[in-house]
This record gives structure tokens, C-alpha cells and sequence, in this order.
């Protein structure tokens, strides 16, 4: 997907700016990745995770939650973003 957007820009500006979106992709990703475990981490903190003991069942729970649920509403949100994708793939056209 990120190259069919990099192609839009170049159609559009007629620049390839391929370093830019890369850099600003894989940024974003690794951020993305530092905020979901820092809240993961937090929320399991707030629901009482007891570090080396016994964990309770409302820490399990959470656990199954961010495991399972979590996950499924971000597939369920990306494939919403890709049905959109043919669109964009459309309105793309190839400079002569």
C-alpha cells in the first residue's frame, strides 16, 4: 500500500519522494509499537498485575483481552482501510 501512495504523489507533484514516506512509515511504526506496549503495560499495571506471584483473574482476563479482542479490532479496521484501496488504485494513473 505504501508504494501505490508513493505513486499517487508522484502523479500528483510529479517528484518521487520515496525516502520520505520510508522514513516516515518505518518512524511511525516504531512508534506505534513503543505507545501499544507502554499502554499494554500501563493497563496491565492499573488491573493489578502482581509482578512474580499468582495473577488474578481480572489480570487474566485483561491479558486474554489484549491478546485476542485487540488484535481482531485492528484486522477489522485494516481490512476496512484496504477495501478502500481499489479506489485509490484507480484514480492512479501512469505518467507517459
Amino acid at each position: 500500500m505504501l508504494g501505490e501512495v508513493i505513486d499517487e504523489d508522484d502523479s500528483r507533484t510529479g517528484e518521487r519522494r520515496e525516502g520520505l514516506y520510508n522514513g516516515v512509515f518505518t518512524f511511525l511504526r516504531k512508534l506505534g509499537g513503543a505507545l501499544g506496549v507502554f499502554l499494554v503495560m500501563g493497563l496491565l499495571d492499573v488491573l493489578g498485575y502482581p509482578k512474580g506471584e499468582e495473577q488474578s483473574e481480572t489480570a487474566r482476563q485483561a491479558i486474554r483481552w489484549m491478546t485476542g479482542v485487540a488484535p481482531a479490532c485492528f484486522l477489522i479496521r485494516r481490512r476496512a482501510a484496504r477495501a478502500r484501496l481499489p479506489a485509490l488504485a484507480a484514480r492512479v494513473t501512469p505518467r507517459s
